[in-house]
């Protein structure tokens, strides 16, 4: 139990024993699904004719996990306060003053015994789940293991949809009442409902800041410091970032806001990172280095050299937080003032968990005002055993690292398009390529709207080919503002694309390869990229990571 209700409660005691008792009573209960006990949930109700304390017995006993919720109910007024403890010490609580007492219920004649007691039968129905209360009067305190019906008398049962139910197994006095705590809830600071809500949702996960309100704009003037770099002329930041070891089982999310600044296209975004070990820096750039102490500026992986790990692509919007919106109004309808992005990105945890690495975010974009971006990691523990995979990065051609020439842009005009071999030293079971691909450039002759299908090769078979292509491009309609509106009603960012749209993230291709022996391997992947048309030209940005049990 926490600290604060534990020392309420031993000061109830005391207090007990010089004023006159008000009898109170402990009711035990369980709780079974489908007919099967949930040992790891066991409701208590502590109380008596002036106030009721909801808990738990894990509560009760020290062996919950923070972060946990209790409530307390003042009978004489029908008010519900709600208390949560975030980490030992930390306590917040709010007061709803209307729960209670807005509560309806269709009661019946039904009854039945419960624990000795007379119980009739109540029904609701609450967010479409079927809820039935089998509640007595025959005990002088009113509360409920789940608070609904506390205002009926004691629930003794509380079904939901038939499948879900809390029985009371143990009713027995008790002198550990909860007298003062209520006088001890009122004197703590309340929280309103939202921010009792956000305060104890983050406190559910871990969350780790990689950016906070950064400026990615080309203008060579963005500071850099020892944890956080800027390169490419601003376009990207990166920061070095020590992250603790994840349990297993863990869930990892990456997030992203983002909004213009100036820049009213649809860029690209990537968030990306490389290891620690592997980088440096000269005059503020960011220099990605081979093990030999080479520079390299291409994007598949050879002997002592692994491109960057792709974690997300986005792509901004034509404006979003540009407040002119180019003076075109949609009725009954507001323009999006900001994207967000979220991604689960558990597939690379073995790339982050325990790790030092640099973790970056870059917008391709020409605009001296840019984008303001944040981003951050979140962890999420599970009740799992399972272990992070092996992660082998194969290729990334985003140009993060200032590629010089035509190379990155250049890499599918060739037959053979993007060739490489990778050596694994041990077997990889359960193998599996998390794939990105988009197609970029031109007009009505450029990639960007043309299906184009990618195919993939492994040891000279084909195991994967896809056309990637987005036709819902025109449900995102609110978040570009300033994209350019056509004689034949349509808006530029409404046109279907080579796997992406205005303002959304482009999710990954997984590609089942089954089990890889150890030795090397051959990966090739054909595009058919169009020619140049003059200044216009025709570019795909592709990723692929290896994933597999050793």
């Amino acid at each position: 139990m926490n600290k604060y209700l534990a020392t309420l409660l031993l000061l109830s005691f005391f207090s007990l024993s010089r004023t006159h008792a008000q009898e109170s009573y402990r009711v035990n209960y369980k709780v079974t699904y489908n007919g099967k006990p949930v040992p790891s949930q066991s409701p208590v109700v502590i109380g008596n004719r002036q106030e009721t304390l909801i808990t738990s017995n894990a509560i009760l006993t020290n062996t919950g996990s923070i972060p946990y919720q209790e409530s307390v109910i003042d009978a004489s007024n029908s008010y519900l306060y709600t208390l949560a403890t975030l980490k030992p010490g930390a306590l917040i609580a709010m007061l709803d003053s209307t729960a209670l007492k807005n509560q309806t219920f269709e009661l019946t004649n039904e009854t039945k015994q419960i624990a000795g007691y007379t119980c009739r039968k109540a029904k609701t129905t609450v967010n479409s789940n079927r809820i039935e209360l089998w509640f007595t009067n025959e005990l002088p305190l009113k509360g409920s293991p789940s608070v609904l019906g506390s205002k009926l008398g004691l629930v003794l049962e509380f079904s939901r949809n038939g499948d879900y139910v809390i029985t009371a197994e143990k009713v027995e006095k008790t002198t550990n009442s909860p007298h003062l705590v209520l006088s001890q809830v009122k004197a703590l600071p309340l929280v309103n409902a939202l921010t009792y809500n956000e305060l104890l949702w983050k406190s559910r996960y871990t969350t780790i800041p990689v950016l906070e309100k950064a400026r990615l704009n080309f203008s060579g003037e963005t500071p850099t410091s020892d944890s956080l770099l800027a390169f490419r002329q601003g376009l990207a930041q990166v920061k070095r970032i020590k992250f603790p070891k994840f349990k297993p089982g863990s869930r990892i999310f990456l997030d992203v806001t983002q909004k213009s600044l100036g820049d009213a296209y649809d860029r690209t975004g990537t968030v990306f990172l490389i290891p620690a070990s592997k980088i440096k820096t000269e005059n503020g750039k960011l220099v990605y280095i081979g093990e030999k102490g080479k520079e390299k500026d291409f994007a598949i992986a050879s002997p002592g050299y692994e491109p960057n790990v792709e974690l997300m692509r986005f792509f901004t919007s034509f404006g979003a937080g540009l407040a002119q919106a180019n003076g075109f109004q949609i009725k009954g309808k507001e323009w999006a003032q900001e994207n967000f992005f979220r991604q689960e990105v558990t597939d690379i945890a073995s790339l982050l968990s325990g790790e030092e690495i640099y973790l970056g975010v870059q917008i391709e974009n020409y605009d001296a005002k840019g984008h303001l971006v944040s981003a951050n990691l979140t962890i999420h523990q599970e009740e799992t055993a399972s272990t992070f995979e092996k992660v082998i990065p194969l290729f990334n051609s985003l140009d993060v690292f200032e590629a010089k020439g035509d190379e990155l842009r250049n890499l599918f005009k060739g037959k053979e398009g993007l060739k490489m071999t990778f050596t694994l030293d041990k077997p990889l079971k359960n193998a599996r390529i998390r794939f990105l691909t988009t197609g970029h450039g031109g007009w009505e002759n450029g990639d960007e709207y043309l299906r184009k299908p990618n195919t993939l090769y492994l040891n000279g078979v084909k195991v994967f080919e896809v056309i990637p292509w987005r036709e819902d491009c025109g449900s995102y309609r609110m978040q570009n503002p300033i994209s350019g509106n056509f004689a034949n009603g349509l808006s530029s960012s409404d046109y279907s694309r080579s796997n992406w749209c205005p303002g959304t993230i482009t999710n990954p291709y997984y590609i089942e390869l089954g089990d890889l022996k150890a030795g090397t391997h051959t990966l090739q992947l054909i595009i058919p990229q169009n020619p140049d048309e003059g200044p216009s030209y025709s570019q795909w940005n592709v990723s692929g990571v290896l994933i597999g049990k050793e």
